[in-house]
């Protein structure tokens, strides 16, 4: 590895590094997932009311699944407490 991708390397360690320890990037982390899961309800939403449309991820999931995934509003407020 040549001094270039050496110092890039330390860069984002020494980047992710204090992200982390602010909580920045697991805010990152919250919002994504609160969006991915807005996203997969609204088509849930869409494919009920348009029988056209195939269900979204979770409409095919069994119950169990379901409760497995905790819903947007908890990732709301993680980010909210960040």
């Amino acid at each position: 590895m040549d001094d270039y991708a050496r110092e890039m390397m330390e860069l984002k360690t020494l980047v992710t590094r204090t992200l982390e320890k602010k909580g920045v990037l697991a805010r990152i982390r919250a919002e994504l997932r609160a969006s991915v899961f807005e996203a997969i309800e609204e088509e849930d939403r869409l494919a009920e009311n348009n029988s056209n449309l195939s269900p979204a991820l979770l409409g095919c999931c069994n119950d169990r699944a379901k409760q497995l995934h905790i819903s947007p509003s908890v990732y709301k407020s993680q980010v909210l407490q960040s």
